[in-house]
């Protein structure tokens, strides 16, 4: 998403831009999901988050949520 970032050890270096456009792999964890959703909200163009369905163990209607405070969300598959 345009974002640099560096592991260090225990440390993580995030270094902030404008977010862009990117298909993301969630892995089945609904944390990174859940995250990348979040920054998809302000991203400048549109992100695509492969096993987002994946949220649905810790917030079944996460969805749902965002697009009630007027988030859009195309839930393809």
């Amino acid at each position: 998403m345009g974002i640099r970032i560096i592991l260090a050890g225990d440390n993580m270096h995030i270094h902030g831009a404008a977010l862009t456009g990117a298909s993301i792999d969630a892995h089945n964890d609904h944390r990174i999901a859940m995250a990348a959703t979040t920054a998809a909200l302000v991203a400048a163009a549109p992100v695509t988050i492969a096993g987002a369905e994946c949220i649905s163990k810790s917030w079944p209607k996460f969805f749902d949520d965002l697009r009630s405070v007027g988030a859009m969300i195309n839930e393809e598959g």
